[in-house]
């Protein structure tokens, strides 16, 4: 497991919990490493696959292969930029 596979973002509970709210399942999978994104959620059947930086956070070289591997993975810093990632 690499340096970066044990860091949460501060605003990581504020986004699953607003995402569980308005109904959707989500999986934290943030410990997975290896640039594996940090959240699998699910709503209405459609699984989508979500990135948690804060403000100024920037992708690792790991994410980046990940997310070119994976499209479509959609980063998010708020709780409002997760709803609408998943068409809320």
């Amino acid at each position: 497991m690499n340096r970066f596979a044990r860091k949460v973002d501060n605003n990581q509970s504020e986004i699953i919990d607003a995402l569980t709210f308005a109904g959707c399942n989500v999986t934290d999978m943030h410990s997975a490493g290896d640039g594996f994104t940090d959240l699998f959620v699910t709503r209405a059947g459609v699984h989508y696959i979500l990135e948690i930086k804060g403000r100024y956070g920037k992708l690792t070289k790991p994410q980046e292969l990940f997310h070119a591997k994976h499209k479509p993975v959609h980063t998010v810093r708020t709780p409002e930029e997760a709803l609408k990632a998943v068409g809320l």
